[in-house]
């Protein structure tokens, strides 16, 4: 969710490295009589674990990350304050968790988000199990968020509620709407400047396209897929709530030079982007990463846009000429890639994921959903409240992005730092004690 779309691909959340891993047999394909299993990793988090009487137990959803561990947020204040179990199960073909020999089209047949949704049941099943009559809840964040939300549809009977933070439910074929959001979130100044950037990159490209990639270290990069890395860089800062690292330096850059404002853009994308938030740019953004079929352990790219050129979409494309994105990332682009790598000719059909699962309006009861004001992708999240029992609670304020309820504010897409990060941020603090109090409404 991920996230600007690497983001949104990339995150590894924070970790225990002391922490042990578990493993159960999940099914491959839950709707055919197959048999088959892969080994689908666990962990668990009972520090506060009730120890006599019924049980409460959250489930912390993992996305399109390697899940190496019981995440380092919030989560594990909720899981504080209501003695509660906190269980984190890794995504099916991510980490260690692939069910297939390959990552072919063919072999990742089986990644789709209600196989996803299945495997999550057939583990409240098999854990339950080990615990004395428990309640459970739900939780994610950015598609895991999405995923919670979803799982309390189709599952009401397994789970009391779920959190649902910066849950993408709105499954856009055409996310415009994202680059939007960077815009309103960088404010006039720093967007006309990070606009002006894009277009000195652009028009040099076509001047001495090598070494205008190689200012980044991306010499051997298509042009556009190089140019859907440069509004990365530049919506990730935002996303996150680092909007000092990115516009700061921008701010005042109408007194500046073409190769002035660029180099204080090149420090950002190779000094604070390359090394804070992705660690195999610029080269993960490129057709002939994502093309390789081998299942390699740390690798999340070719996965993830499986997912998005298959079913759920928010293809993050340029709108006009308010766009801080390239007009080379267009939905062109995307069938393209799409083809390319999956050998699709036709692009995902999210109204039919959005008619499954509700879209942005969702008929469900006790999901709390949470979004930053700040983060491009509450666009793709409810819009309003659902109901009296399935609140949007927006947190309002400088630098609230990306999951910031559960991450806090700033946070790196790691989450490196203490679970309780935010907590003298009024607005954050708010958030939480309200999502707290209704998850103690549901385990009543």
């Amino acid at each position: 969710m991920k996230h600007s779309y690497f983001a949104f691909l990339l995150i590894i959340i924070a970790l225990c490295t002391c922490e042990p891993e578990y493993f159960f047999d999940q099914k491959v394909d839950h709707f055919t009589p197959s048999e088959s299993t892969f080994k689908q990793r666990y962990y668990v988090y009972d520090e506060h674990r009730a120890s006599t009487g019924d049980e409460v137990a959250l489930l912390y959803i993992c996305g399109e990350i390697v899940c190496t561990g019981t995440a380092q947020n919030y989560a594990k204040e909720y899981a504080r304050h209501l003695k509660a179990s906190l269980v984190t199960v890794e995504h099916r073909y991510y980490g260690k968790s692939v069910p297939t020999p390959t990552l072919s089209t063919k072999d990742l047949r089986f990644l789709t988000t209600e196989q996803a949704l299945s495997d999550l049941a057939t583990f409240i099943q098999f854990y339950s199990k080990k615990l004395r009559n428990p309640k459970w809840i739900a939780i994610g964040c950015s598609y895991p968020g999405a995923l919670s939300a979803w799982f309390r549809l189709k599952y009401p009977h397994l789970v009391v509620g779920a959190l649902s933070s910066s849950g993408v439910v709105n499954s856009i074929l055409d996310f415009w709407q994202f680059d939007d959001q960077v815009r309103d979130s960088a404010g006039p100044e720093c967007a006309t400047q990070l606009r002006r950037i894009t277009g000195i990159i652009e028009k040099r490209l076509k001047v001495d396209s090598y070494h205008t990639k190689a200012l980044f270290s991306a010499q051997n990069m298509t042009n556009p897929d190089f140019m859907y890395m440069i509004a990365d860089a530049a919506a990730e800062s935002l996303q996150y709530g680092f909007h000092g690292k990115v516009c700061d330096p921008l701010i005042g850059g109408s007194k500046l030079s073409d190769d002035q404002i660029l180099d204080r853009f090149i420090n950002h994308v190779t000094q604070f982007f390359y090394k804070e938030f992705d660690k195999e740019a610029p080269y993960d953004y490129s057709i002939e990463y994502i093309m390789d079929e081998r299942v390699v352990f740390g690798r999340v790219a070719r996965q993830w846009w499986y997912q998005t050129c298959v079913e759920v979409g928010w293809l993050q494309n340029y709108k006009n000429s308010t766009s801080i994105r390239s007009s080379m990332i267009n939905m062109d682009y995307h069938k393209d890639r799409c083809n390319k790598v999956f050998g699709l000719t036709s692009p995902p059909d999210t109204k039919s994921i959005n008619l499954l699962y509700g879209g942005d309006h969702v008929n469900i009861s006790n999901v709390v959903y949470a979004n930053g004001s700040q983060d491009p992708w509450k666009r793709a999240s409810v819009l309003e409240s659902q109901s009296d029992s399935s609140p949007l609670i927006e947190i309002k304020c400088i630098n609230c992005g990306h999951g910031v309820d559960l991450r806090g504010c700033p946070s790196l897409p790691s989450g490196v730092g203490p679970s309780r990060k935010c907590e003298d941020n009024e607005a954050v603090d708010r958030a939480r004690e309200e999502i707290l109090r209704r998850m103690r409404r549901w385990l009543l």
